[in-house]
């Protein structure tokens, strides 16, 4: 019975479970009919499975606990047998025994015949278990098959609805891009020939033809909107090209329609320009500014056509200008006795002013200036000059405002007319009083109570304004003779007393006012019409004021001294006065700004006025990094470690005592036999460095940095060349040597290597150490696969004609042939042979003669930051004292610039950002893509360009102006009419094209992109007076500057002087990381977004301070081990100079590159 039971119970849980899977089953089915996904039916499928193995497990489960319950009845059964055998022999009855046998038998068949229903039961479950499953899978197949085609269907509407929306978009010719991977997708999904392929190409064939129409391309005409005409025929045509294998674009009629406006366009730019003189529009010239704004659409859209149209042009307007000349010398007369100006005067400045105009268009100012000074002003009286000069000045008021433009811009082109250009900025600066700068003027420390300034300025102003009013009556008759003398008389009184000025604040008044009166009197020259002080070139009161206290005329002595002179305001005049004034009184003066050009144009400023004085050989202008290494070669005021590392090497160790080398004795002897025959050699002048910006002193280029010159060993010329050999010779067994022991044993055993030894005894303490530098620069380039190039490495070119390489300087990104890289650059000519990029012949020959192919070994360190600390004194104007950090405050501390002066604005009622004219805009940090970051950039130049201001984008580097300018052109600019694509201002331009840009940048409807660099010192000027009624230049930065000096800087290309302006900084989040800030930090607290990563930049400028600072000292650490090496080599110490030569070199990791301004090694 419990058998039974048991029997019972599992049939029916076994039917209960049948009813449950049937149930399963049919939800299975429910669910698939309903077309749910794939992965609906797989979970089915896998419960399903669940239940069949709960089954089995049950039937396995049941047998076993019957098959246990059968033994045991089986084993009690036998032992109660047993049991009765041993009772049958005592005569025991055994009946009931039998009947209990044939019980057990009874029950076991019973057993036994359920056993075999339940099996017959699995069996039949299991069959139609399998069943069910071929049926499931079935289904699911049929549910994928329909699945499969609702997602055809839907993928298919998709994309079709994608490219509707493209078509239907105003952008539609800016998504090229993904039209043709729209069709791409579709071809894939639907097959080339079907009707839905067919039907999405006529429709872009008809929204081609839309475009293209007549009635939409005189639309654009008429609206002067020639910008978007030339963006829809380059884009069309690069979409026909796109999409040929599609769709066949007929483009003819827009290229056909283009031309031929381009070509009226064209004509009407050459009536403009060929108008002659007397014609009413003849200072219209609207049509060459649309035709030049167009030029970079034009090139690309006519594929470089354009350049013979510009030539073109240029010598129409030539042509048409030599007319006018021809025609304004013949009318010109002598001027009138009441000086007023005559037809013939009008004339000219009619001329002239529509020459400069076109000039400025076609990019040929400096051009056009050479061509009129030598065909007309140099041929020109005086006083017609002059009447032309007047003619000129009148129309800076005329109401077509690029008339006014164009006038002012020539007044400041043409020295001719320079009194005018004069009148009109002291029409702006002068009206701050000596007195009033003085009294507003903030000193730190506090200066001494004394007059010593008011002093200055009297004596100064006495003389100044008698000089002044001689050149006004007479400029032909001024004593500039007479003057030269008073001031070297003067200036060798005050000589003796230099560093204590302030016991003779007179005569230096007397001395500063004949200089500005000589200063004054060379700019003059060959203006002779000046009949008001107004119209002369003169320094300006707080100018005046920034000079003396720099020289310390109200302080006890001359010390080391900074001042804070607003952007724009003449720190360079205050320079150059400063210059000429150290240098008659005894100095040697390094006038030093962070740009070679700003160098070069300050230099220019005050060229006249050092000959004049004599004093040029005294003041030596220069970029830093130009001045350092003239410092460091130089041999003066430092170590000649060059000269003394080459006489160390070709020595041969000798035991003290011996004597000194013949070379020694025998000058030791010319010296002697030469004795008394010399004049005695001029007084050494002490050396004073005048810096313009302080900026240089927080650059890790500077501070930390060390000079680490690369000597190439050279033998005698025609001698045997072992150090190129020995390099051709490890480049040629390259891929049997490795950085190691071994192959450093092998190449110093080489014959090569012992000849180079036979000459350079001394190598032989550095030779392993070089080795290694060989061996590790060789494998960057393993045999048979590309270099593995380092950061820089790469940037060269090639000069196969004469056997060059050229890198770009990371620095400037100006190639330049004074760069090198060391033994990768020895190798890089090597593998750019071996790839056929030199012929053979060429580059043995260059090579051999090559500065940079051969054994060089590094010959110590200086330290950049041990500059300053050569001059007696440094001096320096900056427009960023106010902003510097603690840090850089402490770092200033560390050479000695304890006095600072802050000097109020030259300008009454000076604008600047966040003033009634100047608006500071929010800080705008753009998450998403980069594309993202581009759009908001263009959105912000658009509303600007908009408004006709000027726009001036800076970049914190090369790659990304070119990166935006790429984007901005791909999308077409900004669809407005008087867009015109952006003129970039870069260090790869030559100075006559820079000036041409700057000229060209602060006009309406202008855009210029530009690299840091040019954020700070470059010169835009406001000449337009629409523009500042528009509201003046507009600066967006697409970086976080790195500190507040550099943001000052780049602010103060905007509202210079008093002309309005604005900025803002527009930023990708991804590029504030390195800052440590975030979209998630800034938004957890409340400050904005200036203020925030204001703080974020503090933290990180603190770590890079204190990086610089453990650089330093391990530079410090080479310097002085550098000075001690020079000294044992001079001593003949020559064990203990190798020693030290070595641990200078090896300090750090091996020199990256090097600057020779000097032929330091012609040959190996």
């Amino acid at each position: 019975r419990g058998l039974e039971g048991h029997r019972v119970e599992a049939q029916t849980r076994w039917d209960a479970r049948r009813q449950d899977v049937a149930k399963q089953e049919g939800l299975v089915l429910e669910e698939l009919q309903r077309c749910f996904v794939v992965a609906a039916s797989k979970a089915q499928q896998k419960q399903l499975q669940a239940d069949e193995d709960d089954m089995g497990r049950l039937v396995e489960h049941h047998v076993a606990e019957l098959k246990r319950l059968l033994e045991e009845f089986r084993a009690g059964f036998q032992a109660r047998i047993d049991e009765g055998r041993l009772e049958l022999g005592g005569g025991v009855d055994m009946s009931a025994e039998l009947a209990s046998q044939k019980e057990y038998m009874d029950a076991k068949e019973a057993l036994d015949t359920d056993l075999r229903g339940l099996e017959g039961h699995r069996v039949e479950a299991q069959a139609r278990w399998n069943t069910r499953r071929q049926d499931v899978a079935e289904q699911e197949r049929l549910v994928l098959e329909e699945l499969r085609s609702c997602f055809v269907v839907a993928v298919r509407e998709a994309i079709r609805k994608r490219i509707d929306a493209i078509l239907d978009t105003k952008e539609f010719l800016r998504n090229c891009d993904a039209l043709v991977e729209s069709f791409t997708e579709l071809e894939q999904l639907v097959g080339g020939g079907s009707d839905v392929l067919a039907d999405v190409v006529e429709r872009v064939k008809a929204r081609v033809d839309e475009l293209q129409s007549d009635s939409e391309i005189q639309s654009l005409i008429a609206a002067k909107n020639y910008s978007k005409l030339l963006f829809n025929l380059k884009t069309l045509r690069a979409m026909a090209t796109a999409l040929q294998d599609w769709v066949a674009l007929d483009t003819d009629n827009i290229q056909t329609e283009t031309t031929r406006h381009v070509q009226i366009l064209l004509g009407e730019a050459e009536r403009e320009v060929q108008s002659g003189v007397d014609h009413p529009d003849f200072l219209v010239f609207t049509s060459v500014q649309d035709l030049m704004r167009l030029m970079p659409l034009l090139e690309k859209a006519f594929l470089g056509k354009m350049e013979a149209v510009m030539e073109s042009l240029k010598v129409r307007a030539q042509d048409a200008i030599q007319q006018c000349l021809s025609e304004a010398r013949e009318r010109l007369t002598v001027a009138r006795s009441d000086g007023m100006t005559t037809e013939a005067e009008e004339t000219v400045a009619r001329m002239l002013i529509k020459g400069y105009a076109v000039a400025v268009e076609l990019g040929v100012t400096d051009r056009y200036k050479r061509w009129m000074e030598k065909s007309l002003l140099e041929k020109m009286a005086d006083d017609v000059q002059h009447l032309v000069g007047a003619s000129i000045m009148q129309k800076t008021l005329d109401k077509e405002e690029p008339v006014a433009t164009a006038a002012r811009g020539i007044l400041t082109m043409f020295p001719a007319f320079a009194t005018f250009s004069i009148e009109l900025f002291n029409a702006k600066a002068g009206s701050v009083s000596f007195a009033s700068a003085l009294a507003t003027m903030e000193c730190r420390p506090t200066r001494p109570f004394n007059d010593n300034l008011a002093t200055v300025f009297e004596a100064y102003n006495e003389v100044y304004s008698a000089e002044v009013n001689k050149i006004i009556q007479g400029l032909r008759a001024y004593p500039k003779g007479e003057l030269r003398q008073r001031v070297v008389a003067l200036a060798t009184e005050l000589a003796p007393h230099a560093g204590q000025l302030n016991q003779h604040c007179a005569k230096f008044g007397l001395l500063f006012g004949l200089v500005a009166s000589a200063w004054t009197y060379l700019s003059c020259l060959g203006k002779p019409h000046l009949s008001e002080r107004k119209k002369v070139l003169q320094p300006h009161n707080t100018q005046i004021l920034g000079v003396c206290r720099l020289l310390g005329l109200d302080e006890a002595a001359l010390e080391n001294h900074l001042i804070q002179i607003n952007t724009g305001e003449g720190k360079s005049v205050a320079l150059g006065f400063t210059a000429v004034l150290l240098s008659l009184l005894g100095f040697s003066v390094d006038v030093v700004c962070y740009s070679p050009y700003l160098s070069a144009r300050d230099h220019q400023q005050f060229a006249e006025l050092f000959r004049f004085f004599k004093v040029k050989s005294f003041i030596f202008y220069s970029d830093f990094f130009r001045l350092s290494g003239h410092i460091m070669r130089s041999g003066v005021d430092t170590p000649d470690i060059l000269n003394t590392f080459d006489q160390f090497l070709r020595q041969k160790t000798t035991a003290s005592g011996d004597t000194a080398p013949k070379s020694l004795v025998a000058t030791a002897l010319l010296s002697l036999k030469n004795l008394g025959k010399c004049p005695s050699p001029p007084p050494v002048r002490r050396k004073v460095l005048l810096l313009d910006e302080v900026d240089v002193f927080f650059s890790d280029e500077f501070y930390g940095a060390p000079y680490t010159p690369l000597q190439l060993l050279k033998v005698k010329a025609g001698g045997a060349k072992p150090g190129f050999n020995l390099l051709l010779h490890v480049w040629q067994r390259r891929g049997s040597l490795s950085k190691s022991k071994q192959s450093v044993a092998v190449l110093r055993e080489h014959m090569l290597t012992k000849q180079l030894l036979s000459k350079f005894p001394n190598l032989a303490f550095l030779l392993e150490a070089e080795l290694y530098r060989i061996l590790d620069s060789v494998s960057q380039f393993p045999a048979g696969r590309a270099p593995r190039f380092r950061s820089g490495e790469d940037a060269y070119t090639l000069d196969a004609a004469r056997g060059t390489i050229v890198y770009t300087d990371p620095r400037t990104h100006v190639p330049t042939e004074k760069l090198s890289y060391g033994y990768v650059t020895a190798f890089t000519y090597f593998y750019e042979c071996d790839r056929g990029k030199f012929p053979p012949a060429t580059f043995r020959e260059a090579g051999q003669s090559s500065s940079k192919i051969g054994v060089l070994p590094v010959c110590g360190a200086l330290s950049y930051s041990e500059i300053p600390r050569l001059y007696a004194f440094a001096l320096g104007m900056t427009g960023t004292l106010d902003c510097l950090t603690e840090k850089q405050n402490a770092l200033l501390k560390e050479y000695f610039f304890e006095r600072r002066t802050f000097l109020p604005s030259t300008f009454f009622g000076k604008k600047s950002l966040n003033a009634d004219r100047g608006e500071k805009k929010e800080t705008k940090v753009v998450r998403g893509t980069r594309d993202d970051y581009f759009l908001a950039l263009k959105d912000e130049m658009a509303e600007a360009v908009k408004e006709g201001r000027a726009v001036l984008m800076v970049f914190a580097d090369l790659k990304g102006l070119q990166d935006y300018n790429y984007e901005l052109h791909r999308y077409g600019g900004v669809d407005f009419p008087r867009y015109a694509a952006p003129q970039l201002l870069t260090d790869e331009l030559d100075n006559g094209k820079r000036n041409n840009v700057v000229i060209k940048a602060i006009r309406p409807y202008t855009i210029t992109l530009m690299t840091r660099a040019y954020g700070r010192g470059t010169d835009f000027k406001c000449d337009d007076p629409g523009l500042v009624k528009d509201g003046g230049a507009h600066v967006i930065i697409t970086f976080f500057p790195e500190d507040d000096s550099e943001e000052k800087q780049i602010l103060g290309r905007t509202c210079r002087q008093d002309d309005p302006g604005s900025a803002r900084k527009i930023i990708f989040e991804e590029d504030i990381k390195p800052l440590g800030a975030s979209e998630k930090r800034f938004s957890a607290q409340e400050k904005p977004w200036d203020e925030y990563l204001a703080e974020c930049r503090a933290g990180t400028h603190e770590r890079r301070m204190v990086a610089m600072d453990a650089a330093h000292e391990n530079v410090m650490a080479r310097h002085n081990a550098t000075l001690k090496a020079c000294e044992a080599a001079e001593q003949r110490q020559w064990e203990e100079a190798a020693r030290l030569f070595k641990e200078a070199s090896l300090k750090s990791p091996a020199v990256q590159g090097v600057e020779d301004d000097e032929e330091s090694s012609d040959s190996d």
